[in-house]
């Protein structure tokens, strides 16, 4: 169904994460209708069954009205695209409208309870040391304690600053590459050397301190298109370094050394709580959700279109500056909140996509059926993606709380 009529809060920002994608009025709810749309959403978020008007007046008395003046509400607001009736004899339930009013103005933004973010600090702070093992369980995290999809996608290697090249001879005349940047992350990979004879470590020591030195500093994306111009004089046929061939190598394979890796960006925690919510008893249902988690790049782009989106919304930009944490630079830092080094609660925020919203982002509209809540976090001046996917009946409130205090922990903006 249409969001064109998607509404702002009083801010000017809705609360689910920035300003509305569409332009349009301030929701016109009265307050009875507010209350009615409220007490409906939460029912079938909690239940996955409509409600009928007599059941809503006789759980909700505090409503004072009648089953019959519920009944006219609950018309009015389907009539206006709020609510829909599964068929005649049955309750309603919420649209995609009636859940980005509720997200925006209604929803109650729950608190972790202390225990809880307590449990959640000391499951992530014990990985804080290998950044790997940090997106793999904050997938995992996400995804038991929501029943929904825990998804971490890593920052675009592209974007990150090279701290450490190391080379690694291998037998065969291959040559491992090492790749260490800012925030923890590596990339390896494997290269077949020129026939010239394996290169002495002695030399290869030389070479490659000669590079870091030249190359460190510099995101990997500057060094591949600069990386001839930065390095010619080392590659040059006519020296007698021995080690100019290993410079060679690099400048031929720039495009695939430099590069993001092929696959491995995306982390899921959380699949078969997932496919046990009552949205996939159908076979058909299942098989579609299935199709979509197994097909990595199509998740990785809806994840990437939709955090951008909605953060573009929201500040005007595409992703948020690196040095925007107030706590950058501050690793002696540390709150109930978040881990030391970490960002404060201001600086993270969950934005959430419901349904069609993020139909630009997949082409198959397959996402359609789905909300996604995500947020940024930051590993150095590397930004990635963490968040929560699901159906549309999701606990908006508990899932937002979530990603959001996971982001926090997970920032580590000096890294």
């Amino acid at each position: 169904m249409s969001t064109d009529h998607n509404a702002e809060n009083d801010s000017g920002q809705r609360a689910g994460g920035g300003a509305p994608r569409h332009a349009g009025p301030f929701f016109d709810l009265t307050e009875r209708e507010q209350r009615v749309l409220r007490f409906i959403t939460e029912r079938f978020i909690e239940t996955a069954r409509p409600i009928g008007s007599r059941s809503l007046a006789r759980e909700h008395p505090e409503i004072d009205l009648s089953p019959a003046s519920v009944r006219n509400t609950m018309s009015d607001l389907e009539a206006r695209g709020y609510l829909d009736q599964p068929h005649t004899s049955a309750g309603r339930m919420p649209t995609e409208r009636g859940y980005r009013a509720f997200v925006d103005e209604l929803m109650e933004r729950p608190e972790l309870a202390a225990d809880e973010k307590r449990a959640v600090r000391a499951v992530l702070s014990q990985r804080l040391s290998d950044t790997g093992d940090l997106l793999r369980e904050s997938s995992r995290l996400l995804g038991r304690l929501t029943n929904l999809l825990g998804v971490v996608l890593s920052p675009r290697l592209s974007t990150s600053v090279l701290e450490r090249l190391e080379l690694v001879p291998l037998a065969a005349g291959r040559l491992m590459f090492v790749l260490s940047v800012r925030g923890g992350f590596v990339k390896t990979l494997v290269l077949e050397a020129e026939a010239e004879g394996d290169v002495r470590r002695h030399d290869l020591g030389r070479i490659v301190s000669i590079l870091n030195e030249r190359l460190g500093g510099l995101t990997l994306e500057e060094i591949r298109r600069t990386f001839h111009e930065r390095t010619g004089d080392l590659a040059s046929s006519a020296t007698s370094d021995p080690a100019a061939g290993v410079v060679r190598l690099m400048r031929d394979e720039a495009a695939l050394l430099f590069s993001e890796p092929a696959e491995g960006r995306l982390q899921r925690g959380g699949t078969q709580g997932l496919m046990n919510q009552p949205e996939f008893r159908e076979a058909e249902d299942l098989r579609a959700l299935i199709e979509m988690m197994e097909d990595e790049d199509r998740v990785v782009r809806l994840l990437e279109d939709v955090a951008d989106a909605s953060s573009a919304d929201a500040t005007g930009e595409s992703e948020p500056p690196a040095d925007t944490p107030a706590s950058a630079g501050n690793d002696s830092s540390s709150s109930e909140d978040g881990l030391p080094g970490g960002a404060s609660s201001q600086d993270v925020q969950a934005l959430v996509s419901i349904g069609s919203e993020h139909r630009e982002a997949d082409a198959a509209r397959a996402a359609e059926r789905y909300s996604i809540v995500t947020s940024h976090f930051l590993r150095g001046e590397a930004v990635g993606t963490i968040g929560v996917l699901g159906p549309t009946r999701m606990d908006y409130g508990r899932v937002m709380a979530l990603v959001e205090n996971t982001a926090r922990l997970m920032n580590r903006p000096g890294a």
